[in-house]
């Protein structure tokens, strides 16, 4: 047998739990990662639904990236947003860090429809077209 191998360690260090962010800001998302061989990658999701879906906004980061910027588009807001970095090592285990902040109204967002979210995958938080996947 393998001897066992831990997996990636991770910790968002960036935005505090709790940071709101208007639409059309930038959301500055930064964390540590490590792994006794290497980290291989890092993913950051984002769920708008409070945890039950997830959406990835960057994926297959590099691993020793530290940082990326998430541009918002215009909101109406979102209040239940979780951010979860996720740190991939060589044999592809994972582990991920999540973290609550909250979107606000901003940038021209309005209550009636438009302002959907970018997503890695294509879709906009306004589509019908929606996919749940395991969160981190």
């Amino acid at each position: 047998p393998r001897p066992p191998d831990p997996p990636p360690s991770v910790e968002t260090t960036a935005p505090p739990p709790g940071s709101g962010f208007a639409g059309g800001t930038v959301v500055p998302i930064a964390w540590t990662a490590g792994d006794d061989q290497a980290v291989r990658a890092i993913s950051i999701q984002a769920s708008y639904d409070g945890g039950p879906t997830w959406h990835f906004i960057a994926r297959d980061l590099p691993g020793d990236a530290t940082a990326y910027n998430w541009p918002l588009p215009p909101s109406s807001g979102i209040p239940d947003t979780r951010l979860g970095v996720i740190a991939i090592d060589l044999r592809f285990q994972n582990s991920s860090d999540v973290r609550p902040i909250v979107i606000l109204p901003g940038a021209g967002g309005g209550t009636g429809g438009g302002g959907g979210l970018p997503f890695a995958d294509g879709f906009e938080s306004g589509d019908d077209a929606a996919w749940s996947a395991a969160g981190p």
